[in-house]
C-alpha cells in the first residue's frame, strides 16, 4: 500500500513538471503568434477588402466592355454623318463623348490593377513581418529555453551532489561498500531503450550535437 502511495505521488510530480514545461513552451510560441497576429491581421483585413474590391471592378469592366464599345462604334457612325453635313462641332462633342466613355472604361480597368497592387504589398507585407516578429520573439524564446535547461543541469548537479554527500556520511565508501554506482549516475537520465529511449534519443539530439 506504501508503494502505492509513493508510485502516486511520483505520477502526480511528473505531471506537474510536465504540465509546466508545457505552459512554459506555449507561452513562448504564442510569443510568435500572438506578435504576428497583431501585425498581420489589419493587413490580412485589407488584402481580402482590397482582393474583394478588385473582383468587383473586373467583373464591371468585364459586363460594360461590350456595352461601350458598342456606343463608341455608334458615336463613331453619328460623327462621320455629322462631319459629312458640316456639323464640325457636333462631331467633335460625339468624339469627346466616345473617348470619355473608353476613358471610364479603362479607369475601372486601372482601379482594379491598382487593388491587386495593394493587395500584393500587403502580401508581402505579412511576409516579412514573418521574419520581423521571428528576430524579435527569438531571443525570447531562447531564454526562456535556456533558463529551463539551466534549472535542469541544476537540478542533476544538486541532486547527485546530494547523493554522494549522503553516500560519503554513510562511511561505507571507506571500506569498499559504496552505496553509489556508476549506474545511479546514468540512471538520473532517460534510458536508451524501453519507454524511456525516445526521451533519451531527444536529448542526445539535441545535447549530443546531433542536430
Amino acid at each position: 500500500m506504501e508503494d502505492e502511495i509513493v508510485d502516486t505521488d511520483q505520477i502526480e510530480q511528473v505531471e506537474l513538471v510536465e504540465y509546466l514545461l508545457e505552459e512554459l513552451g506555449n507561452a513562448l510560441v504564442d510569443t510568435l503568434s500572438g506578435e504576428l497576429n497583431a501585425l498581420n491581421e489589419p493587413l490580412a483585413e485589407e488584402r481580402a477588402e482590397q482582393a474583394a474590391k478588385a473582383w468587383t471592378l473586373r467583373e464591371s469592366h468585364e459586363q460594360l466592355k461590350p456595352r461601350i464599345e458598342a456606343q463608341v462604334r455608334i458615336l463613331a457612325g453619328e460623327i462621320d454623318k455629322a462631319l459629312a453635313e458640316g456639323r464640325d462641332a457636333d462631331a467633335e462633342a460625339k468624339r469627346q463623348e466616345g473617348a470619355e466613355l473608353q476613358s471610364n472604361l479603362g479607369n475601372i480597368l486601372s482601379q482594379a490593377e491598382a487593388c491587386e497592387r495593394r493587395v500584393q504589398e500587403r502580401e508581402a507585407e505579412q511576409q516579412r513581418n514573418y521574419r520581423v516578429v521571428f528576430e524579435s520573439a527569438y531571443p525570447k524564446i531562447r531564454h526562456g529555453i535556456i533558463s529551463a535547461e539551466i534549472a535542469l543541469a541544476t537540478l542533476l548537479d544538486k541532486v547527485w551532489d546530494s547523493i554522494l554527500r549522503f553516500d560519503a556520511e554513510s562511511g561505507l565508501p571507506s571500506h569498499g561498500q559504496s552505496l553509489v554506482k556508476t549506474k545511479h549516475f546514468i540512471d538520473l537520465t532517460p534510458y536508451e531503450s524501453g519507454p524511456e529511449g525516445r526521451y533519451f534519443a531527444s536529448l542526445r539530439k539535441w545535447f549530443g550535437g546531433g542536430r
